[in-house]
């Protein structure tokens, strides 16, 4: 049998005579990010959780939700068994982009005709995306769309933040503002912190503008994160940017996706304890709630987010995992096998997924990924260590 580890924090202390006890809670079906596309009809959205997997739900023309069908669905579904996901982008009516933790791009649907999530080129430095565009960990900006070989735009080497939808904007790490389809600069201001493709802006003083005549709106100072024409302030609450009315009562968000659009509006929120939700127009069943109801208010998806509890103890052996990050195997050492009783290997979500009573561990057959390895010997002393596999 195999066991999967889930990857949780591991405390070395020099006395060998101490030993801590600690509950590590692992969170399973809690969401990481979403991106909602960008486009009047044949709405859908992508979503990262927080074990690395990604899911669609929505239209799925050209299969741009990646799960090997044209066939909608009103409720998220899982996209593949990986689980080394960090990023998705539903770019445009029906491309679908994706980043993995080991710095691939990966496109599915119009772009790359393809109904699953294929490896777009070699490069392993890729870090955000956002609409057509793309940034590498160098600072550079690419054009990611319609093409299986992605092109270099300009020479700049500090492009921090993109945002695009039919609009695409960008901040430079000098917090200069900028155009990018005509890579020309927008006014003279080196404060800006935030943009959003619906032509809005936050200064690093948490002041909101309007990006097409950079003239402030309202008086408030403490806009947070902005996506499409909608904004978090600081305080949790999700607001209309246009109306400048803020929607719902709730406290709660922390992270935001959205559109903005002449005929149809909708996004989706992250609750500050991980829990997925989504507002606006759902003619497509879009929102993920397994209706084609439009949702004034955000409705919640999904479950609760659960929540896996696991008791251990960390002692001052010097135990530890070899090769960590590995490909294929690694071995335990700081104990011997007769001290040994077992070996969990756990996802992020607490499943275990592989089992051993060896010191030598085989996970060739796992995703690359994050796991925990829970070690618990014959004295009742469980250790858990993070392991990377690659």
């Amino acid at each position: 049998m195999k066991k999967i580890v889930h990857k949780i924090v591991k405390k070395t202390i020099t006395v060998a005579a101490v030993l801590l006890t600690a509950n590590i809670t692992i969170n399973a079906q809690c969401w990481k990010m979403t991106s909602v596309n960008k486009c009047d009809g044949w709405a859908y959205t992508l979503g990262v959780q927080t074990n690395g997997t990604i899911w669609a739900w929505g239209t799925n023309e050209y299969g741009k939700l990646g799960n090997g069908t044209t066939t909608d669905t009103l409720s998220p579904v899982q996209i593949g068994v990986d689980t080394n996901w960090i990023q998705v982008e539903a770019a445009g009516c029906s491309s679908s982009f994706g980043i993995k933790s080991n710095g691939t791009l990966w496109a599915w649907g119009e772009t790359d005709s393809s109904y699953i999530p294929k490896q777009i080129g070699i490069a392993t430095d890729w870090k955000i995306l956002s609409g057509r565009f793309a940034i590498k960990n160098n600072g550079t900006l690419w054009n990611v769309y319609y093409t299986s070989t992605p092109t270099q735009i300009g020479v700049a080497t500090n492009w921090q933040k993109i945002a695009d939808m039919n609009s695409g904007y960008g901040i430079k790490t000098n917090g200069t503002f900028w155009d990018l389809y005509t890579e020309t600069q927008i006014g003279i201001a080196t404060t800006w912190l935030e943009i959003s493709a619906g032509g809005y802006g936050v200064k690093n003083n948490g002041t909101l503008w309007n990006l097409s005549t950079e003239t402030q709106i309202g008086t408030a100072t403490n806009w947070m994160k902005l996506s499409g024409d909608f904004g978090l302030k600081s305080d949790g609450t999700l607001w209309d940017l246009y109306t400048q009315t803020q929607i719902g009562l709730s406290t709660n968000w922390k992270n935001l996706a959205a559109n903005y659009s002449t005929y149809y509006t909708n996004g989706s929120l992250i609750a500050n304890d991980g829990t997925l939700w989504a507002w606006g127009n759902s003619y497509t069943g879009n929102l993920g709630d397994g209706t084609k109801i439009d949702r004034p208010l955000p409705v919640q998806i999904g479950t609760a987010c659960i929540a896996t509890t696991i008791k251990a103890t960390t002692n001052a052996s010097s135990i530890l995992l070899s090769p960590n990050p590995t490909t294929n195997k690694f071995i335990i050492t700081g104990i011997n096998l007769a001290e040994l009783a077992q070996i969990n290997v756990m996802d992020l979500a607490g499943k275990i997924v592989v089992q051993s009573s060896n010191l030598t561990v085989n996970i060739a057959d796992l995703s690359m990924g994050t796991y925990l390895v829970s070690i618990k010997m014959n004295n009742d002393i469980t250790t858990i260590h993070k392991l990377i596999k690659e």
